[in-house]
């Protein structure tokens, strides 16, 4: 009986873990589809690409075509002659005077921000120990699989029970 109860409960524990999964799954691609999507932030990403391309002019012949998020902190370290202000606070200065309106970029990808919670080691975590809930139930199916009819048997009787819920009361 404790092998099928661990079994039945192995059950339980992978239909809430794949629930989990899932829903992550969900909201990465979701964020990716509003990154995708933002007029906001490709308008963002292109005033950055021209800074870089304006700083990197004389190294290099070609325009840039993309730059890694490490590469802004690049931006942070380049500062003015005062060492006041970095280069992204000018570009965040430019933006704001000049193009107001996306300042409030995060306002189209708010799952972004969700998703940037949770750990993709984490989920490839969950994802095997799911496979490992799942060996175990394969093991523990044995122990209980001659009683999938009580089991059936078993819910039959809850709903006829729910059923007949007046009727029973009043025999009791």
């Amino acid at each position: 009986i404790e092998a099928k109860l661990d079994g039945m409960k192995g059950i339980i524990s992978l239909v809430n873990l794949h629930k989990e999964v899932q829903r992550k799954m969900v909201l990465f691609i979701k964020a990716c589809d509003e990154l995708v999507r933002s007029e906001k932030v490709k308008r963002l990403i292109m005033i950055v690409f021209t800074v870089f391309n304006y700083i990197y002019r004389s190294q290099k012949k070609d325009r840039l075509n993309g730059f890694m998020i490490e590469n802004l902190e690049e931006l942070e370290k380049l500062k003015t002659d005062d060492k006041k202000l970095s280069m992204l606070d000018c570009i965040v200065d430019f933006i704001n005077e000049h193009h107001p309106d996306l300042m409030n970029w995060k306002d189209e990808i708010p799952t972004v921000f969700e998703v940037a919670k949770i750990s993709l080691s984490s989920l490839k975590g969950d994802v095997q120990h799911a496979n490992i809930i799942s060996g175990n139930i394969e093991s523990a199916k044995c122990a209980f699989n001659d009683d999938l009819d009580l089991i059936d048997e078993i819910f039959q009787r809850e709903e006829f029970l729910k059923e007949n819920k007046d009727y029973v009361n009043e025999i009791i």
